[in-house]
């Protein structure tokens, strides 16, 4: 039991460690120091007359010219390093302002932006290392020729690097940058959850209710799990496991966590809880949906009185949609199972009709009166409801429909605007299956129609 929660431990630590915006940096300063130790015992090992003259400085570089290069390169890169992540945190601050706060983990995290920093952090470091050693009682040279040109080397790739980095960082704070590398990221990891996990349909997963119940002992974002061990424990107990939540969640405490086929003894329970592994945040790449929500909340903000940009919206629109018609793949059920052919694991899937209610109702609310983004909510349905071949949504898209007339009628206040509008809605009814106009949705139509026919 030890050995497992330990082992659980190093696992989510390890996680935390490599998902951290300064583990590049750090690899990188440790690997610029390394080097300056390397440098400085060839500069010591090798013939000095040899490297003077290979490199041409023997009657250039003197040990007080030498210090002071050095010392100018090492102030010069912290004002640099401190110029750098000062504008991009006045950037970042204003595009979380106007966006979405949640947007600038993937902004902070992308590898060439930890790169950049650990170019500064390795330079700095480096040149320090090299300044402190000229003149040293512990090195047979005055002044370290080869380690002063890759110093002065690292320098100018580090001013290169800082006009990429500039260039780089005023490229994704670009909306549309922004919203597309969004939905790429949530499009790879539901295509990832798709043809990486066995699923079944809903009518082949068993029956939960003679099945056992098991709290969670703790609140996290579920991140993950220790299949081989998790499916050792199972064959061992010859159990069952029923998830009751999605991958990638937040999970509460003394909440549901998953049932089990028969009774478990504490020891039990706790043995299988240490396969899972929790995180303090969500990450799209194991949550697919936390990519449409921020997709949702990004066109919610840009909808805001203050900000008031249609035009962001429609573009996170148009991405949303593209990815609600992937997610009609999603429909069945996640398991897993033993050598044996054996059913251990049957996994929660994130329901289609949660998810895309959640951001149908979230985006429509803040539409208020402008038609463009109505007009574009309309245009979203339609192709829902053309791309569900088997119907099998098609209640979910009639209440829709039904709330988008509402709407429609209570806050558009033009009527040549609700008359362009309702007209849309009739076509798209015209091309829709029967499943769609239901009694509701038909009442409201005829409605819309009379209304027109004799307006106020």
């Amino acid at each position: 039991m030890i050995f497992r929660s330990l082992h659980r431990y190093i696992r989510e630590l390890s996680l935390k460690v490599i998902s951290s915006i300064a583990l590049i940096p750090s690899v990188l300063a440790v690997g610029f120091l390394i080097t300056s130790f390397i440098t400085l015992y060839v500069d010591e090992s090798s013939p000095e007359q040899l490297i003077s003259y290979k490199l041409a400085v023997d009657n250039i570089i003197y040990p007080d010219s030498a210090r002071t290069l050095l010392g100018s390169i090492t102030g010069g890169m912290i004002s640099l390093m401190v110029f750098s992540f000062s504008m991009v945190m006045v950037v970042l601050n204003q595009t979380a302002s106007n966006y979405s706060p949640r947007v600038l983990p993937s902004l902070i995290g992308r590898r060439f932006h930890q790169v950049v920093m650990g170019t500064y952090l390795g330079t700095i470091l480096y040149t320090i290392v090299v300044l402190s050693s000229i003149q040293s009682s512990l090195y047979a040279f005055q002044v370290p020729h080869l380690s002063i040109l890759l110093s002065i080397l690292f320098s100018l790739i580090s001013l290169a690097m800082f006009v990429a980095f500039v260039h780089s960082i005023s490229q994704h704070i670009q909306i549309g940058n922004i919203v597309r590398n969004l939905y790429e990221d949530t499009l790879a990891s539901l295509n990832h959850y798709l043809k990486n996990s066995s699923m079944i349909s809903r009518e082949e997963v068993p029956s939960a209710q003679p099945w056992v119940s098991v709290a969670s002992p703790t609140s996290g974002y579920l991140h993950d799990m220790d299949r081989p061990t998790f499916l050792k424990l199972c064959q061992k107990m010859n159990i069952m496991v029923w998830m009751m939540v999605p991958w990638g969640v937040y999970v509460h405490q003394n909440k549901t966590f998953f049932r089990v086929s028969r009774q478990l003894t504490q020891g039990e329970q706790q043995a299988l809880f240490n396969t899972f592994i929790f995180q303090t945040e969500e990450i799209i790449s194991k949550n697919y949906a936390y990519g449409f929500k921020q997709l949702t909340e990004i066109a919610v903000k840009a909808m805001s009185p203050g900000i008031n940009d249609p035009g962001t919206a429609v573009e996170a629109i148009n991405r949303l949609t593209s990815l609600f018609v992937r997610h009609m793949d999603a429909h069945q059920t996640p398991f897993i199972a033993d050598k044996q052919g054996k059913l251990r694991w049957i996994g929660q899937p994130i329901l289609f009709e949660d998810l895309f209610t959640w951001c149908w109702t979230a985006i429509k609310n803040y539409t208020a009166q402008d038609t463009v983004v109505i007009y574009k909510l309309i245009e979203w349905l339609e192709i829902m409801i053309c791309s569900d071949s088997t119907q099998r949504h098609s209640a979910i898209f009639s209440t829709a429909l039904s709330e988008i007339i509402d709407h429609i009628s209570i806050h558009v206040k033009s009527e040549l605007d609700k008359q362009k509008l309702n007209r849309y809605i009739r076509e798209l009814l015209h091309n829709s299956p029967e499943q769609i106009l239901n009694e509701t949705v038909q009442e409201k139509i005829d409605t819309v129609d009379a209304l027109e026919m004799y307006p106020r």
